[in-house]
């Protein structure tokens, strides 16, 4: 009887596949029992292979009828082994349904049923503008298969461009997949899609129950329905018939996992596009620097939308000195003012402070003890309404001292503002009824979300305070007034991303405001009045910025110009993780322009390890990649390599 040879991928941390055999062939992305360790393992099969010169094992059974990756999804988890440099086992893993990993229950995969293609009645609720036909035209007669960048003022109404674009695929039988940032922007760009086109609208992301998702899934390969919304996870959802991807806020970082293998689902969509020949939208208010730079050099197509919808003029920003000043939970007196005033004439004012808990800091005043995570050697900070103290880090959860533990005073006191000691402020000190916190601990059960917004939208005036949940594609109506506070940090920051990063926000939060009436006002406190980057944000032109940050760092030849790749380290000693790092530079006889480190990383310790990183850099991704490969290789005969926990984060946006 003839044996066939298969490679088959297991989720492990070594960049290998192992050989069975079977008496029949298999296709390629089919799921496997296997006897690995003598254990039942669940595996994928990649590639008919020669017979090895070794023993192998019986395949115990092709577990499906159909495969879960077909080749173009198994090309592209190849290239994400390849560019993230991380292993082909766990590539594929990250992007398995849960409820196919598991043995029991047994799940088979059935073949790929027959729906027939049927035609839509969709009814939209608004007419385009002027501005939106044109961008919803040129996106339509772009024949290229290069990533488009629809460049839309916050306000300009993208969403409703894009539901054009979709309601094109679907006509012609094709799926839709749009990508978002996070979950808690999922609700309302499904409730709005579904408002159009009725049940052809699913929603899939790591909040859905895993049976759930499954169930998705599988909708997604029959082609019974045909438009997803989804997080990072979604990217390579099995759409029958793809013919459009969406990335929505593209400019977002929460697009780059941060744990596992650390890909970008943005970077990943463009290539799952560019694998497909389809078109692929990335959507912004302000595109991301790399994205705008690529528009440059002719790799990516620009559509451009700069009015608002029915052409309110964009919110007036006010940079406003606190040098000097008093301020009352961390409030100036204009600022405490102007939002008395917007609440008592029935609007809505927003706080944006990127700091949630009630304070900061809890510390004594007679010793100067503060209250710090062992762990992490970080600040706890004072969560009033669960009377704890929490480490934002590692979330450990500790109960507030009656007196100082180093000197038993009874002198304790929180410092600082969090988004919890300002909703207390605007309460009980400027006796404002409505105040509405919009922050992670607020909304992290089922249907939070929804409910906050509902009631925000239900109420007449108020307060929204909240953290950068509210840059992000929420629209408030009756929002006239934004206060910005603490944001200074990003302009102080060596990160090549934080300038971006914080004009991204400013930005953002800014556009929230006077969608409909045109009269919003943006106070933005700062102790850096004067500084070139907030001088060019303070007309709310984010492109201008754009324009000449571009320009300054084509001469400085940093981001977007050069390239990165981060190798960091973890280790309970950190002097384990500078000799790791500095063996890496010996090694490779690396040039001071090639590197910059060994250094700490902002967040330098962590659950009992620090943090440390070495940067490589290039002008060239090719020849960035070609020097990693050949550190990995170094990495091997470096003793500490086996004493610590390492990894690879390529095109890092955490310094």
């Amino acid at each position: 009887m003839k044996k066939y040879f298969y490679k088959v991928s297991l989720p492990l941390a070594i960049d290998q596949t192992f050989i069975y055999q079977h008496d029949s062939q298999i296709s390629n992305g089919s799921r496997v029992l296997i006897n690995f360790k003598n254990k039942d393992r669940i595996g994928i099969a990649l590639d008919l292979c020669k017979k090895p010169s070794f023993k192998t094992l019986n395949v115990k059974e092709v577990l499906d009828e159909s495969v879960i990756f077909n080749k173009v999804d198994l090309e592209l988890l190849f290239w994400t082994s390849k560019y993230y440099f991380h292993p082909i086992g766990q590539v594929i893993d990250t992007f398995t349904p849960a409820y196919l990993k598991k043995l029991n229950p047994k799940v088979e995969v059935k073949a790929i049923p027959k729906i027939d293609n049927k035609k839509y009645d969709f009814k939209f609720k608004k007419s385009l503008t002027s501005k939106q036909k044109d961008a919803f035209k040129a996106i339509i007669k772009t024949k290229s298969n290069k990533p488009i960048l629809l460049n839309g003022i916050t306000g300009s109404g993208k969403t409703e461009v894009y539901a054009r674009v979709i309601a094109e695929s679907v006509q012609n039988n094709q799926g839709v997949l749009i990508l978002t940032p996070e979950i808690a922007l999922t609700p309302q760009l499904s409730a709005y899609l579904k408002d159009i086109f009725n049940d052809q609208v699913e929603t899939y992301h790591s909040g859905v129950t895993p049976k759930r998702r499954y169930e998705i899934w599988e909708k997604a390969r029959s082609g019974e329905t045909k438009i997803y919304v989804g997080t990072r996870s979604a990217v390579l959802l099995p759409i029958k018939n793809l013919g459009l991807i969406i990335v929505d806020e593209e400019h977002d970082q929460s697009y780059k996992q941060n744990e596992g293998l650390l890909f970008s689902a943005r970077d990943l969509a463009i290539k799952r596009a560019d694998l497909l020949k389809i078109p692929i939208i990335l959507g912004s208010g302000t595109p991301s620097l790399r994205s705008l730079h690529q528009c440059e050099v002719g790799k990516y197509i620009q559509v451009l939308i700069d009015e608002r919808v029915h052409s309110q003029t964009p919110p007036e920003i006010s940079i406003h000195d606190t040098n000097g000043m008093m301020l009352n939970c961390g409030l100036s007196d204009l600022s405490i003012q102007t939002i008395k005033k917007t609440v008592a004439d029935g609007k809505l004012a927003m706080i944006f402070i990127n700091r949630r808990g009630y304070a900061p800091e809890f510390s004594c005043g007679q010793c100067d003890w503060i209250a710090t995570c062992h762990h992490c050697e970080t600040n706890m900070v004072m969560h009033i309404d669960r009377e704890r103290l929490v480490c934002h880090r590692c979330e450990s959860v500790f109960a507030i001292p009656p007196r100082c533990p180093n000197c038993m005073s009874d002198r304790l006191d929180s410092v600082g503002q969090g988004t919890q000691r300002i909703e207390a402020f605007l309460k009980k000190e400027l006796s404002i009824k409505n105040v509405f916190r919009f922050d992670s601990d607020a909304t992290k059960n089922t249907g939070d979300l929804e409910a906050l917004v509902d009631r925000i939208q239900q109420s007449t005036s108020g307060v929204i305070v909240g953290t950068q949940m509210l840059t992000k594609g929420h629209d408030f109506k009756d929002l006239e007034l934004v206060v910005v506070l603490n944001i200074d940090h990003g302009l102080t920051s060596v990160s090549p991303f934080a300038l971006e990063d914080m004009a991204h926000k400013l930005i953002q939060v800014s556009g929230r405001a006077g969608r409909e009436s045109g009269r919003a006002k943006v106070i933005l406190q700062t102790r850096y009045p004067s500084h070139p980057t907030l001088q060019r944000l303070e007309k709310g032109d984010y492109n201008s910025f754009a324009e000449s940050v571009l320009s300054d760092r084509a001469l400085q030849n940093i981001h977007p110009f050069y390239f990165y790749i981060s190798i960091k380290s973890a280790s309970t000693r950190l002097e384990r993780n500078i000799n790791f790092l500095s063996k890496i530079i010996s090694y490779e006889n690396l040039n001071e322009e090639e590197f910059a480190g060994p250094m700490p990383l902002s967040i330098y310790k962590q659950r009992g390890k620090y943090n440390h990183q070495l940067v490589i850099m290039s002008a060239s991704r090719t020849k960035l990649h070609q020097k990693i490969e050949s550190i990995l290789k170094a990495i091997s005969r470096i003793p500490e390599s086996r004493q610590l926990s390492w990894k690879i984060d390529v095109d890092p946006l955490q310094f």
